[in-house]
């Protein structure tokens, strides 16, 4: 039996959304996020598993 995009989705979002800033290592110093106006790690984990409700941030 396949598992559906959409419960994987929901997983996933579940997941994210009770994760906090203290939960997600950041890959890059705060120097080169704020040189590049990068966003956080958990910010950019989230906009990339939910790409329509972050479209145009």
């Amino acid at each position: 039996e396949s598992l559906p995009s959409w419960r994987v989705a929901k997983a996933v979002r579940t997941v994210l959304d009770q994760l906090t800033e203290q939960d997600v290592p950041e890959p890059l110093p705060p120097e080169v996020r704020q040189a590049h106006d990068l966003v956080g790690a958990l910010t950019a984990w989230r906009w990339v598993h939910t790409p329509a409700l972050n479209w145009g941030k």
